[in-house]
């Protein structure tokens, strides 16, 4: 079986797509969480419970809480990055990387038996690779697109309950760096 550990907000948008993709293909699988780690982290299960608790339940997807003590056995665990791979007995490891995270964990994911990263981008698992020695999957569409009509209309949902109409009102969203350059964002806008 293979096992997807999801720590927090941020891991859905990855592991959503690969547990259908697994699904599709027939290969069993199994999201589990550890809904009482960090607790002090912004995007958490602990600080989120019922809106995670509401998106898996919206996808269909059942979950498992990890609870301390006897590890899982799994064929093979994906995380994001090498988040919770310490409650699991695994053959196989596929650590996906987020973003430039690869500077944190690189070196983790180098030094574990049997992991690999996976990237959408041949440049940032190249620099995993020279850096930290830990090698890589590159995939041609990022993993968060996979299932890009799904996004497209919670997006449009979400709109609709602001009173804007996703089909007929002309809309522009701006991803902007959290430090050091709101003042080009802000001439872009």
């Amino acid at each position: 079986m293979i096992g997807l550990h999801c720590q927090d907000m941020t891991c859905l948008r990855y592991l959503i797509p690969v547990y259908k993709a697994l699904l599709e293909a027939q290969k069993p699988c199994a999201m589990f969480v550890k809904s009482l780690a960090a607790p002090e982290k912004y995007n958490s299960f602990y600080q989120n419970r019922s809106r995670i608790i509401e998106i898996l339940r919206d996808q269909n997807i059942p979950v498992y809480d990890i609870v301390d003590g006897a590890k899982i056995k799994v064929s093979t665990l994906v995380t994001i990055e090498t988040i919770g791979h310490d409650h699991y007995e695994y053959d196989k490891h596929i650590s996906i990387g987020h973003g430039f995270d690869c500077w944190n964990f690189g070196k983790k994911v180098a030094e574990l038996e049997n992991t690999k990263y996976v990237f959408h981008n041949k440049e940032v698992a190249d620099f995993a690779l020279k850096t930290y020695g830990a090698e890589s999957v590159v995939v041609d569409t990022p993993i968060v697109f996979w299932e890009i009509e799904d996004v497209f209309n919670v997006g449009k949902k979400y709109l609709d309950t602001l009173g804007i109409d996703p089909d007929s009102d002309r809309i522009a969203t701006i991803f902007y760096p959290d430090k050091d350059h709101h003042d080009i964002a802000l001439k872009v806008y």
